[in-house]
């Protein structure tokens, strides 16, 4: 792998890792907040509704999503940090494999984030997807 190529791999490997803290920290700062009367009342059902989890007690909905945000966010940092330690060895054929398979998760994350949430979320994820497709990409070089 050249080495312009694993550094786009340890560019978006980093950039994950950003990624995941800026998440943790729209999390941390949004989650809960609300200006309009409908957002407060949304968010009070959200808290007080329970549902019976198999072997997690009851949880309300605000605590399912704050976990799958959470979740989220540390899948991201963890397939930052795997990346990160790939890129230290030196076989080629495994970090190009593991940008491929990050590629592919990026791509896939960006269809759901333009379905589902923002255009904003959509744009930091293909940043992601770039940097991995353009390290996953057999050069002439080998």
């Amino acid at each position: 792998m050249p080495p312009r190529q694993l550094w786009i791999f340890k560019l978006g490997c980093w950039a994950t890792v950003a990624t995941a803290v800026a998440y943790l920290a729209l999390h941390v700062m949004v989650f809960g907040l609300s200006t309009t009367d409908a957002g407060r009342q949304a968010l009070a059902m959200a808290e007080s509704s329970r549902f019976a989890i198999v072997g997690g007690g009851m949880r309300s909905l605000a605590d399912l999503f704050g976990a799958a945000s959470l979740m989220f966010d540390v899948l991201l940092a963890a397939m930052g940090a795997a990346g990160l330690a790939a890129a230290r060895t030196d076989d080629r054929v495994v970090v190009r494999g593991v940008a491929r398979v990050f590629s592919i998760a990026c791509v896939t994350l960006v269809v759901i984030a333009l379905v589902d949430m923002s255009l904003v979320f959509a744009m930091l994820l293909a940043a992601l997807a770039v940097c991995f497709i353009l390290a996953s990409v057999v050069s002439p070089e080998g």
